[in-house]
C-alpha cells in the first residue's frame, strides 16, 4: 500500500479492524529513519457538525489524559492525534514483542505461581492507570505484550475512545454483536450495558488468570460459564484442577458478576496477593516435581560431593567461611557509605522542609514554596515535601501542578490519608470522578474515620447516579460524627432522589440546626418540600437562602420552578433571569426561562433562550441536554 494518512503516514498494512473503525501499521514519513507506528482510525457517527466538533473535543480530552501518563506506565506511547471528517486518528507507539496469547496456549496450563506473577505484573500497571482515572476496558490476551526492549509488559488496546464512540452512535445492537465472540469472556456485566467501573478491568484480569491456569480457550470458558447459569455467583472453572484454594479465592472475587462483591480497587487484589507469597518455596517444589528429571536424585549427588569435597579438603571450608564473612563486610559497608552518604541530604532537606511549613504558618507562600523546591532539589524522595509543595500549588490556584505534586508523593509511597484526599478534589474538579472515588477509599483505608473524605465520596457517588451508595457515605460519617452538617445536608439530598422526602427534609433540618445559616441546607429543604408538592414550604425556604446569601444563582433558579408550578409565568422568568445574572452559564435556567416565554406565546425570546441552552449544553458536553433543547426549539416552530 503506499496510501498516505495526512500526507504523512505511510500504510504498510491492516492490523485489523472491527465495527468501530481499522488499525493500521504505518510509518512515518515526517522522520527521517521513517519509524514505524500504529495508526487507529476510529469512525465517528454521521451526525450534524456542532455534535460532531462535541464528540471530537472529548475525544482529543481523553486522548490527552491517556497521552500524559503513557509516558510513566506501560502502555503505548501517544504520538499524534487529529480528526479529519467523519474519522478520528490516533498514531501510537509501535511495541515490539509478543502477545501473551504465545504464552497463554490451549492445552498448556500455566503453573500457579506464573499465574500469580502474571496477575501481579498487570494490577501494577492497573494500579498506575485507575489512579490517574483511566478505565481500560479492553483487557483480554491479545492486548498485552511482552516488549522485547525490557521484558516488560506493555497493555494496549485501551478501549474507551471506543467507549465514547458507541454512545454517540447510540448503536446498542452493535455492541452486542460485538461482545458475541471470545472477546466476551472478559467483558463484565455492568460493561454490557456500558456502565463501566474501575473493577470492571479486575474481572477481565481474572478471567485471563482463569484461562491461564486452565489451559481452556476463551470459547470453552464461555460455555462452561453459560452452563453453570452463574448469575449473581461465581462459576465453578477450577473443578479438576489442581490449584490452591486461596489463589481460587482471589480469582473467584476478581470475577465476580456483582461489581459490588468485587475487589474494587487493584491494590486490594495486590494485598491478597502478596500473602500468597508465603506459600512460594512449596508451589517451586510443585513446580520442581512436573520437571523430566528426579530432584531427589540430584540433591542427594549434590550434597555427597559437598561432603566430600570439605573432608578431602577441611581448611578448604575455613577459607570458605572467612571469604564468605568478608564479602558480606563489604557489601554492608558499601551499603553504610551510601546510606550515610544520603544522609546530610535528607537532614538538610528535612531542615527546608520545616523552614517552609513554618513560613506557612506566617502566610508567607513565596517563601515556603522557595523552601518546598529547594528541599525537593536536594533530596528528590521526600514525599513529605512534594505534598507540602503541592498543598501551596493549591492555595496559589496552580492546581495543575499541585496534582503533580500530590501523585508524585504517592508513587515516593507516601501513606498520608490527606495527600489521596487532596488529590481527589482536585480530580472531581476537573471532571475526573472515578479517579475521585479511588482518591478517597484510599484515604479512608488509611484513616477509617476520614469523614470529609466519607462525604465528598458520597457527593461522586451520588454525581454518577448511586444515590444508594452515597446514603452508605454520608451515613457512615454521621456516625463518625453526629455535628457534619455537611453530612446530613447531602444525605438530605440523597433521601430526597430516593423520594424519602420527609427523611430528607428531617437531615436538611438537623443540618440547619448546626449551621443556621448554611444557605444549601435550606435549599435542599426547599427542593424535598418542592417534591412533595409544597410549593409555599419551598418558596419560604428558597426566600431565606437568598437572604442569606442574594449573590447565589440557584435559590432564585429554584424558587422560579416552585412560581411556575403555581401558574405565575413571569414570576418565574423574573426568577431565572435574576439566576442568569448571577451564572450567565446556566443552561437549566436559559432552558426553562425558554418554555415559560413558549407559555405567553414570546416565541422569538423562547428560540433564543433554547439555542442558548443548546450552545451550553454542547459546551459541557451533554449530548442529551442538547438533544432535548433541540427538540423543544422544533416543537415551537411548528
Amino acid at each position: 500500500m503506499t496510501k498516505l494518512i495526512e500526507k504523512r503516514y505511510r500504510i504498510i498494512k491492516t492490523l485489523g479492524s472491527d465495527l468501530f473503525g481499522q488499525t493500521y501499521l504505518a510509518e512515518d514519513t515526517y522522520l527521517p529513519n521513517k519509524l514505524q507506528c500504529v495508526v487507529k482510525q476510529i469512525n465517528l457517527p454521521n451526525t450534524n457538525p456542532k455534535t460532531l466538533n462535541l464528540l471530537g473535543n472529548i475525544l482529543i480530552k481523553k486522548v490527552e489524559k491517556i497521552k500524559d501518563i503513557g509516558r510513566d506506565c506501560q502502555i503505548p506511547e501517544i504520538l499524534n492525534y487529529f480528526q479529519k471528517n467523519q474519522k478520528f486518528y490516533l498514531v501510537e507507539e509501535l511495541i515490539i514483542g509478543h502477545p501473551l496469547t504465545e504464552n497463554i496456549v490451549p492445552g498448556q496450563p500455566l503453573f500457579e505461581v506464573q499465574v500469580i506473577y502474571l496477575l501481579q505484573e498487570v494490577l501494577e500497571i492497573l494500579v498506575f492507570m485507575h489512579n490517574c482515572g483511566i478505565i481500560h476496558q479492553c483487557i483480554k490476551p491479545s492486548n498485552l505484550i511482552r516488549r522485547q526492549l525490557d521484558g516488560n509488559l506493555v497493555l494496549t488496546g485501551i478501549g474507551t475512545l471506543k467507549e465514547i464512540t458507541a454512545k454517540a452512535k447510540g448503536s446498542q445492537h452493535q455492541e452486542n454483536n460485538f461482545t458475541m465472540n471470545s472477546s466476551a469472556l472478559y467483558i463484565p456485566p455492568e460493561q454490557s450495558i456500558a456502565a463501566t467501573q474501575f473493577n470492571s478491568d479486575i474481572y477481565a484480569l481474572g478471567m485471563i488468570g482463569i484461562q491461564a491456569i486452565t489451559g481452556l480457550e476463551a470459547s470453552e470458558l464461555l460455555s462452561l460459564k453459560k452452563s453453570n447459569n452463574s448469575k449473581n455467583e461465581t462459576w465453578n472453572w477450577h473443578q479438576g484442577i489442581g490449584v490452591s484454594k486461596e489463589i481460587i479465592e482471589i480469582i473467584n472475587k476478581m470475577i465476580h458478576n456483582d461489581s459490588q462483591k468485587r475487589y474494587q480497587l487493584a491494590t486490594e487484589v495486590l494485598a491478597d496477593l502478596a500473602k500468597l507469597k508465603i506459600k512460594e518455596v512449596e508451589i517451586q517444589n510443585i513446580i520442581e516435581t512436573k520437571r523430566k528429571y528426579k530432584p531427589e536424585a540430584k540433591q542427594e549427588k549434590e550434597e555427597i560431593n559437598k561432603v566430600d569435597l570439605t573432608r578431602k579438603h577441611p581448611y578448604l571450608k575455613k577459607y570458605f567461611w572467612l571469604g564468605l564473612g568478608l564479602a558480606i563486610l563489604l557489601v554492608a559497608g558499601s551499603g553504610l557509605f551510601v546510606f550515610y552518604r544520603k544522609l546530610p541530604q535528607m537532614f538538610r532537606s528535612k531542615t527546608l522542609l520545616n523552614q517552609g511549613l513554618e513560613q506557612e504558618k506566617t502566610q508567607n507562600k513565596q517563601q515556603a514554596l522557595a523552601s518546598y523546591n529547594q528541599a525537593i532539589s536536594i533530596y528528590s524522595k521526600n514525599p513529605e515535601a512534594y505534598y507540602h509543595r503541592g498543598l501551596i500549588y493549591q492555595k496559589l490556584g496552580n492546581n495543575s501542578a499541585a496534582l503533580e505534586d500530590f501523585s508524585k508523593a504517592i508513587q515516593l509511597g507516601s501513606k498520608s490519608a490527606e495527600v489521596r484526599y487532596y488529590r481527589g478534589n482536585l480530580r472531581l474538579k476537573w471532571g475526573d470522578r472515578q479517579g475521585a472515588i479511588v482518591d478517597y477509599t484510599e484515604a479512608i483505608q488509611l484513616k477509617k474515620n476520614y469523614v470529609s473524605a466519607y462525604v465528598n465520596r458520597g457527593n461522586v457517588r451520588a454525581d454518577l447516579g448511586d444515590e444508594e451508595g452515597a446514603m452508605e457515605d454520608y451515613t457512615k460519617a454521621i456516625e463518625i460524627d453526629s455535628n457534619s452538617a455537611a453530612a446530613f445536608l447531602n444525605r438530605c439530598l440523597s433521601r430526597s432522589n430516593l423520594n424519602n422526602h420527609e427523611g430528607a427534609i428531617k437531615d436538611c433540618t438537623e443540618a440547619i440546626n448546626l449551621q443556621p445559616t448554611n444557605t444549601f441546607a435550606y435549599q435542599n429543604r426547599g427542593l424535598a418540600h418542592y417534591r412533595l408538592g409544597d410549593n409555599i414550604k419551598a418558596i419560604d425556604d428558597y426566600n431565606t437562602s437568598i437572604q442569606i446569601d442574594p449573590t447565589e444563582a440557584d435559590p432564585y433558579y429554584n424558587r422560579g420552578l416552585a412560581r411556575q408550578d403555581l401558574g405565575d409565568n413571569l414570576g418565574a422568568i423574573a426568577d431565572f433571569s435574576a439566576a442568569i445574572e448571577r451564572n450567565p452559564n446556566h443552561v437549566f435556567a436559559y432552558y426553562d426561562r425558554g418554555l415559560a416565554y413558549g407559555r405567553i406565546d414570546k416565541r422569538k425570546e423562547a428560540i433564543a433562550d433554547l439555542e442558548e441552552a443548546s450552545k451550553l449544553c454542547l459546551d459541557f458536553g451533554r449530548l442529551g441536554c442538547y438533544k432535548d433543547a433541540q427538540y423543544q426549539i422544533n416543537k415551537i416552530k411548528q
